[in-house]
C-alpha cells in the first residue's frame, strides 16, 4: 500500500503557475491543486512583485518559486527566507547558481532551446541544477510569449526524455486548450503557465486555472 502511494504521488506532473501578483490569485491557485507558485521579480515584467509585498509571505501548501533574470548576486538571503526554489531566467553562470544554492535554494535553470549560449550554458551547470525550466526565446527579446521550438527541443533531450539527465518543466505558450497535445508528444516532469490562465497580465482566471490544473492531472 505505501510502495502504490508514492508510485501515484511520483507519476502525477508538476504544475506551476506563475506571475501571481495578487492574495486572491495565489489562494486560487493553491487551493485548485498548483505544486508550484511563481512570483517573478524582474522589472520589465508586466508580473513584476516588489520584495516588500505580502502576497508571497502567504501560507501554501504549494512550494514557493522566486523568477529572477541575470540577478545581482547581494541581498540574496531574502528569498531562502521566503522560498524554496529560485528560477533563473536569463545566461546565469555557474557561479551566480553556486550562491544561491549555499543558502539552501533549490534551483530552476531556464533553457531556451533556439539560443545556442543559452543551451551551451546549461550543458556546463547541469550538474548543479535541480530541475530546467524550457521557455521560448522571445522572453529573452522582452517580446510577448510564444511557443517553444519543437524542434529544437527534441534535439536536446536525452534517450530518457530529460535534459543531461535532470527533469524538466515545460513552459512558453501553454493554456488550457493545447496543454495535452504537448503533454501527449514530450511527457515532461512538469507545466508552466502564466499568461495562458489569465484574463489580463497579472489577473488569473479562475475558469482558465481551474481547467489548466485538470487537464493536466487527469492527462497524469
Amino acid at each position: 500500500m505505501l510502495y502504490l502511494y508514492f508510485f501515484l504521488v511520483s507519476y502525477f506532473m508538476v504544475v506551476k503557475i506563475c506571475g501571481l501578483t495578487n492574495e486572491e490569485d495565489v489562494l486560487l491557485c493553491d487551493s485548485e491543486g498548483a505544486d508550484m507558485l511563481g512570483f517573478i521579480f524582474i522589472r520589465q515584467s508586466p508580473r513584476y512583485v516588489e520584495k516588500g509585498s505580502k502576497i508571497f509571505k502567504l501560507k501554501t501548501r504549494a512550494k514557493k518559486v522566486a523568477v529572477l533574470s541575470n540577478p545581482e548576486i547581494k541581498n540574496i538571503e531574502f528569498f531562502a527566507e521566503h522560498f524554496e526554489f529560485v528560477q533563473l531566467h536569463g545566461l546565469e553562470e555557474r557561479k551566480t547558481i553556486n550562491e544561491f544554492k549555499k543558502i539552501g535554494l533549490k534551483i530552476i535553470k531556464t533553457i531556451f532551446p533556439e539560443v545556442e549560449e543559452s543551451v551551451k550554458l546549461c550543458f556546463q551547470v547541469s550538474d548543479v541544477v535541480d530541475l530546467f525550466l524550457v521557455d521560448s526565446s522571445s522572453k529573452l527579446k522582452g517580446v510577448k510569449s510564444s511557443l517553444f521550438s519543437l524542434e529544437k527541443l527534441k534535439d536536446i533531450l536525452d534517450s530518457e526524455g530529460k535534459i543531461l539527465g535532470v527533469n524538466y518543466i515545460l513552459s512558453g505558450g501553454l493554456n488550457p486548450e493545447n496543454v495535452v497535445e504537448f503533454l501527449r508528444i514530450l511527457k515532461p516532469y512538469g507545466v508552466d503557465v502564466a499568461s495562458g490562465v489569465e484574463d489580463s497580465p497579472g489577473k488569473k482566471s479562475p475558469e482558465k486555472v481551474r481547467k489548466f490544473i485538470l487537464s493536466v492531472k487527469n492527462f497524469s
